[in-house]
Parts: C-alpha cells; structure tokens; sequence
C-alpha cells in the first residue's frame, strides 16, 4: 500500500479471494470483509447475532479464477423474540396515532434478549424522532421496530435513510387501529433484504 490510510482500510476491510480448489474458511471473528468468487464481488459479515455472505456484483462475461459460494444468512442467537412484538403491539396502540418505537438487543453473556422502548424527541403521524440508548458493553442491537401509525406496514424513504449502513433486523408495525400489518428486512452494509418469519403465535397480523 502506498499510503497509511490504505493499509488499515485494507486490514479493516480486506479484499479476499475465495479459494478455487481449496475449502473456503468462513470469518471466525467479529468483522467484514469482500469476496472475489468466480461470479463476482461478495460480503462477508460476522458479529455477535449474525453471519452472513451475500452477493455485491455478480457477472458472468469475465471467466473468474476463484471459487464459488452460496448465500447464507445464519442467525447465531437462535429464535427470533416473537413475543416482543406483541409487546409493542400494545405499546403502539397506546400512542396510536402517533408514531413509536423499540429496540430488541441480544446479551453476548446472557445469551437472551433485552427489550428497550425508545424515547421519542418528537412524534407525529407520520413522522419519529428518537433517542437511542446506550447499550451496555454485553448488549448489541438487533432489531429496530417503529410503528407507522394508520399507515400501511411499508418502509419509507426516511427508514431507507435511516437504515442505510446499519447492520440489524429493520421492522416496521402499520395500521394500528384496524387490519396491523408487518414488514421486515435485514439491513447490512446498506443491503436491504426482505426476510420473513413463523408468525403463527401472531395471527392478527398481516405481513406484508
């Protein structure tokens, strides 16, 4: 590297090739790194909660000397806390029609998950701005869950905004006070994927 600052975005954020003939090594650590496979450019990303290799740029024009990989999104804590959004199912219909939110973090040591409602600086029908806690050194955030009031379960240009470089799970409660819907996506890097989940122990909502 020619430069300082190269060298640590380099050793921050490697750039690797996946190995043709031999076993592709996963991440072991907490990190992100790029993957040159024989399709095209990768992500790789592991924290506390997730790990995840998903597509950037694939092609097919140029033959590629690296291996192949498969996408794969791994949930590391196990079940996803299905009962804390009936939990702020209340509390989004208490300030019905207004606007809330959640955070659902996941404990490193006490392996189970913590729920904080958030303290909105400003609320209105369409519109949320909130303090975010600081979490203890053990918790991360995993989930961030905002309700849009009488509005459809649909994320807005300002949740794109909001969400754009985070890593956690991005859900979104709308209509409130008639037929509640529900959205999800998981949000890494600036990806948005859509993801769905068993909401069997949730049958008054639609998920959208």
């Amino acid at each position: 590297m020619n430069t300082p600052m190269d060298a640590i975005l380099q050793e921050q954020f490697p750039t690797v090739m996946v190995p043709r003939y031999g076993d592709f090594v996963p991440l072991a650590h907490n990190g992100r790194r790029f993957l040159s496979a024989s399709d095209g450019l990768w992500l790789e990303e592991k924290n506390q909660w997730l790990h995840i290799l998903w597509p950037l740029a694939l092609q097919n024009q140029v033959a590629m000397p690296y291996g192949s990989l498969q996408k794969k999104v791994d949930f590391l804590y196990g079940e996803f806390p299905v009962d804390m959004i009936t939990r702020f199912m209340v509390e989004a219909k208490e300030r019905f029609p207004l606007e809330c939110a959640a955070w659902f973090t996941w404990d490193t040591y006490l392996k189970r998950f913590n729920y904080y409602s958030l303290h909105a600086r400003q609320a209105s029908l369409d519109n949320l701005d909130y303090a975010c806690p600081v979490l203890p050194e053990t918790e991360c955030l995993v989930c961030d869950i905002h309700s849009h009031g009488r509005h459809p379960a649909v994320f807005s240009p300002e949740d794109n905004n909001d969400d754009r470089g985070e890593t956690k799970i991005a859900v979104v409660l709308g209509r409130i006070n008639s037929s509640p819907s529900i959205a999800f996506r998981l949000c890494v890097a600036g990806l948005k994927i859509p993801i769905k989940y068993n909401l069997a122990k949730l049958p008054f909502l639609e998920e959208t």
